[in-house]
């Protein structure tokens, strides 16, 4: 054993770790399912290289696109291989010097340097090898191209949705509504000049009379979502926040009849029933049945309660108790991220609380004086949080005192469509706050107070809140 092994030995570690990792240009292909109620109607596609039409639903849209996939080099692997064989030659040298006992004690020395030194090298070399062909890393290589989808059907008011290409959707749903004979002749009349008539299907009835309490419109189905809905106005030791259990079961018609969520997935927890453990058994429940590339919504409507010393929120459940949150109730974040470690493609969390403790729906233990800061709660990549109020502001309710202010607009975006702002049958996260936020900091200064909806938007949502469609083939009231 001589130095010159032991320089070699490690030449070869800088070589093998420098050339361990390369890159593998392959070709994918992402497709998307257009399916479209009434099946037949006329499906077009308008993106860079125009507009044009694609078929009859339900049809398919096909995008091929390269990635580049990380992978170990042949390098890494001769690298392991020589340093595996360098050990086992400089024991079995080493072995051979004690058995003879006559080796210098010079040359044992190097015996056990070249000995660590590629024992070193091969545990490097070897499992790094291992992870790089395992870990399947991709990087795209081009920008996803925004793509209109757009269905048309004679006697019917054309749908359009927007939609990434490639992207996470897999399958989109356009529903379409018999037209009136107005919507009809500008179709008719764009028709004659070469283009698709897309008609904004929500804005026709804007005259018309306001549908009875209760009454939402139907949107179309999401077969792959689930719905945790919380709500809670009894509680077992603190005061009530009037109409929670009333916004909760409101919110619930709407996911069912809006966003079309199969009733066999909505898990509705009031009252009683949202005790700390019934509502970590739902999310127990959820992480085990969503599948991959589903969605899940969560929805919360009761008292909400701040840290005293840190301003950690907190979700207050049924047997909550505000002098010990930390053994009774929830921390928002432990919540959210619950929600976001399930199979589900994205979440949307919307919080009818506040956490100021200021009063509204929020309470603090008895002699605590109410904060100033709330620490924000993060959100997990895949997952939107909609509030209805910002730092050390109060949740308050809605002017007529039926339910919470937040709750009465959010159900009126979604489940009457009027946040439907753009008028193309489909209300996306962007246009929801952007409709109910206004119109909750409007009401709340004619009460003297303040109230402004918070959203957060996690980083892993591709195309931010603009592409986070919540419902689809709806046409408002």
């Amino acid at each position: 054993m001589r130095s010159h092994l032991v320089l070699g030995l490690v030449s070869l570690l800088l070589v093998s770790s420098s050339g361990c990792m390369t890159w593998d240009i392959q070709q994918r292909s992402h497709t998307l399912k257009i399916v479209t109620d009434p099946p037949g109607a006329s499906v077009w596609q308008t993106d860079s290289a125009g507009n044009r039409r694609i078929g009859t639903g339900p049809t398919e849209v096909k995008r091929d696109y390269q990635v580049k996939v990380g992978k170990s080099t042949h390098l890494c692997w001769i690298g392991a291989a020589a340093a595996v064989g360098a050990a086992a030659f400089s024991g079995y040298k080493l072995a051979n010097l004690s058995e003879d006992n006559g080796g210098s004690s010079t040359e044992k020395t190097w015996g056990i340097l070249g000995i660590s030194l590629a024992g070193t090298l091969a545990l490097t070399l070897v499992p790094a090898c291992i992870a790089l062909d395992s870990s399947n890393q991709e990087i795209a290589m081009q920008t996803p191209e925004v793509v209109k989808i757009s269905a048309s059907a004679e006697g019917m008011r054309d749908q359009e949705m927007t939609v990434m290409l490639p992207g996470p959707q897999k399958e989109i749903h356009l529903s379409l509504r018999p037209g009136t004979s107005g919507e009809l002749l500008a179709r008719n009349r764009n028709s004659s000049m070469g283009g698709i008539g897309v008609v904004s299907a929500s804005r026709t009835d804007k005259t018309g009379p306001a549908p009875a309490s209760g009454s939402f419109v139907s949107g179309a189905p999401q077969p792959a979502s689930y719905a945790l809905v919380v709500g809670i106005e009894r509680y077992r030791d603190v005061p009530s926040p009037t109409g929670a259990r009333a916004d909760a079961e409101s919110f619930a018609r709407v996911v069912r009849t809006t966003l079309g969520v199969p009733e066999a997935n909505v898990k509705v927890a009031l009252d009683d029933r949202a005790t700390r453990s019934d509502i970590e058994k739902q999310l127990e429940w959820m992480q085990a049945n969503v599948q991959p590339g589903g969605r899940v919504y969560f929805y919360f409507s009761g008292h909400g309660a701040p840290d005293a010393s840190a301003g950690t929120p907190y979700l207050l459940p049924y047997d909550g108790d505000p002098k010990f949150l930390a053994r009774t109730a929830l921390p928002l974040a432990g919540v959210l991220k619950t929600l976001g470690e399930t199979k589900a493609r994205d979440v949307l969390a919307v919080v009818d609380s506040c956490f100021s403790g200021a009063g509204g729906r929020s309470v603090l233990p008895d002699g605590a004086r109410p904060l100033v800061r709330v620490k924000e709660a993060s959100v997990a990549p895949r997952l939107a949080l909609l509030t209805a109020s910002s730092g050390a502001e109060i949740s308050g309710p809605a002017p007529d005192g039926n339910g919470g202010l937040f709750t009465r607009y959010v159900n009126e975006g979604l489940g009457r469509g009027q946040a439907d702002i753009n008028g193309d049958g489909q209300i996306s996260l962007q246009e929801l706050s952007e409709w109910v936020r206004p119109r909750v900091a409007r009401d709340a200064k004619r009460d003297n107070r303040d109230q402004t909806p918070s959203m957060q938007v996690g980083s892993g949502l591709a195309g931010g809140a603009s592409s986070f469609i919540i419902a689809q083939g709806i046409a408002a009231r």
